[in-house]
């Protein structure tokens, strides 16, 4: 027997290999990368990091800044500091935030820009009062703030601009939807001679609940993500919102197979997959990720929801690192603090660290 042709048969299909992965590789059709994390605000004492944690928010944004392969974009979903600014009309907190994640988008050692896309929370719209109250007119500085958000928001609804939107990115197996909600959305009404500032705390408007609905209906997206700030199911029982909406919520991304939901608001990470054995009715198995700790005062909760039982909370500042690649979704978090460093807290596959160490 000749030993020699198996040998030639193993060199030409390792060079066959190489041929097709360095020209995938060159194709412009690979998987992409995005990054989520929230609540950077600070503990409103007096010091650098009162009304922002720039101490942890500055680390994890390094470690973003780090990886490698770099991502696409950044979601951050709010809570951005304790305060839009000092007083009525003034956003001075607000820009600093912007500030301080200016290196993922301008830094000029990195081939490409890291897009920025941010999700409005609670404190966005707090008043320079402690305890604080919402304020209409801070939602629309915060909508002057991030004028450069997608204009995406729901048709023949203006008000919405920002703040709820919608973006697609990748291509083939990679081409995904994002949509991004108000779990905070603030108006006004006509009361006799005065003007009045009206909110839905902690849930989502029929409007946006209707305008989602159509975009997952008609996607042809391969992979679907939703954001808001508020999650659908906390971890606390006693957690302030409005269930009615977040249940509808949950209903149409488990009509359509969103493939998962990233919130925050509560100060810790926890990572749960919805399905039959949570509510009967659920039909796909939902993933919901809250990484609400990029620096935030960690969460005092006394009870935990009897209705879900699966709990994995971990109280680490966090961040959330996803690969998409084809038709998996491979999603890695990372839990930690400036001084002890950032290690693997929660992953939904068996790989190599994503947090940079």
């Amino acid at each position: 027997m000749n030993q020699r042709k198996p040998i030639k048969i193993l060199a030409s299909l390792i060079v066959a290999a190489l041929f097709w992965a360095t020209l995938l590789a060159g194709s412009g059709l690979a998987d992409f990368r995005f990054v989520f994390l929230a609540d950077s605000r600070g503990d409103y004492k007096e010091g650098p990091n009162g009304m922002i944690n720039e101490t942890e928010l500055k680390a994890i944004r390094d470690k973003i800044v780090a990886l490698n392969p770099q991502p696409d974009f950044v979601v951050f979903g709010g809570d951005m500091a304790s305060r839009i600014g000092n007083a009525e009309g003034d956003d001075t907190f607000l820009r600093r935030w912007v500030e301080v994640m200016s290196p993922l988008t301008t830094n000029p050692t990195r081939p490409d820009e890291i897009q920025l896309y941010v999700v409005k929370g609670n404190h966005e719209i707090y008043d320079e009062a402690k305890p604080p109250d919402y304020r209409h007119s801070n939602q629309v500085l915060y909508q002057q703030v991030f004028k450069d958000m997608p204009d995406t928001y729901p048709p023949g609804h203006p008000n919405y601009a920002k703040l709820a939107y919608y973006f697609e990115y990748g291509e083939g197996q990679e081409k995904s939807l994002f949509v991004v909600l108000d779990s905070y959305y603030m108006w006004q009404v006509k009361d006799k001679k005065k003007t009045v500032d009206k909110i839905l705390e902690g849930g989502i408007t029929d409007t946006q609940l209707n305008w989602l609905d159509g975009l997952l209906k008609n996607t042809d997206a391969v992979h679907k993500f939703v954001f808001s700030h508020m999650p659908v199911f906390p971890v606390s029982s006693t957690l302030k919102r409005d269930k009615k909406s977040l249940e509808a919520l949950w209903k149409n991304m488990d009509l359509y197979k969103v493939a998962m939901f990233f919130c925050g608001h509560e100060h810790l990470y926890d990572k749960m997959i919805l399905d039959g054995s949570v509510d009967k009715d659920m039909k796909n198995a939902v993933v919901q990720v809250i990484a609400g700790d990029a620096g935030a005062p960690f969460s005092k909760y006394t009870s935990v929801d009897p209705a879900v039982t699966r709990w994995t909370v971990t109280k680490k500042n966090n961040y959330v690192v996803v690969d998409v690649k084809g038709a998996a979704i491979i999603y890695e978090a990372c839990g930690g603090a400036k001084a002890q460093g950032y290690t693997r807290i929660d992953s939904g596959v068996v790989g190599n660290s994503c947090c940079g160490n």
